[in-house]
């Protein structure tokens, strides 16, 4: 190689990791033979570089833009990227594909519907083929409770929900209070000769259609509902 100057160097644009770089010893820049001059490849050099920084230390100012990674990159439980947190970084491990393919596995499709004694749900199937099927339990209807009567009486909570019989050849006036739980509710039934007649109480609020209040005969029935505020519907087979 003919004697020349840095300065008459052309400069590289294509460099291989197997190039050579002279490191030419500052205290023997004319390279004479007692110098300890060298040379290092440019992939050693830039592995050099790259361990001599501490971690935490790099600026992403330093990179190029645009860098390809590859290999497996070890950052910081503190490394955020951009808007993107430590915390959202951290919810990509365990990705196993496609975000949203994962999402869409995700979907359950429902199955079987059936009633039992005993409420249940299981899911069937693997992604994104799953089923999700239901036991309900049965809606049993209570048995309706029948309580007699042959005699006037005031209305408590405890005939809620009842059907009262009323089996009398005189007349029975049924009291309605006002201290009646809201939705509070009855039916009753006149058996007898004797017609029932409903009477408000103080401070209640009997609404019936036309003002009738009164069972209209043997076999005759009659619904009270209370609405609230000590107010009550009667209705059924009445008269005045």
């Amino acid at each position: 190689m003919p004697d020349i100057k840095f300065s008459q160097l052309a400069v590289a644009t294509d460099v291989s990791s197997a190039d050579l770089i002279p490191i030419i010893d500052a205290s023997n820049p004319l390279m004479s033979e007692d110098g300890s001059n060298a040379t290092i490849s440019v992939g050693n050099l830039s592995q050099s570089i790259l361990n001599s920084i501490a971690p935490g230390t790099l600026n992403s100012s330093v990179i190029a833009p645009n860098p390809t990674f590859t290999g497996n990159i070890n950052l910081s439980s503190s490394t955020t990227i951009g808007a993107i947190s430590s915390e959202e970084i951290s919810y990509l491990n365990g990705l196993r594909s496609n975000l949203q393919t994962q999402l869409d596995e995700n979907t359950l499709s429902i199955g079987t519907v059936t009633t039992a004694a005993v409420a249940s749900a299981n899911i069937d199937g693997v992604p994104p083929n799953r089923v999700l099927n239901l036991v309900l339990p049965n809606a049993a209807v209570p048995a309706l409770t029948i309580v007699p009567r042959t005699a006037s009486f005031t209305l408590s909570d405890s005939e809620t929900n009842r059907v009262i019989t009323v089996d009398s050849s005189t007349d029975v006036t049924v009291t309605i209070p006002e201290n009646l739980s809201a939705g509070f509710s009855c039916m009753f039934i006149q058996l007898g000769a004797g017609t029932v007649s409903f009477a408000a109480d103080s401070g209640v609020n009997l609404i019936s259609f036309g003002g009738l209040a009164k069972t209209a005969g043997p076999g005759a029935p009659a619904s009270i509902i209370h609405l609230g505020n000590s107010s009550y519907n009667l209705s059924g087979n009445l008269t005045t």
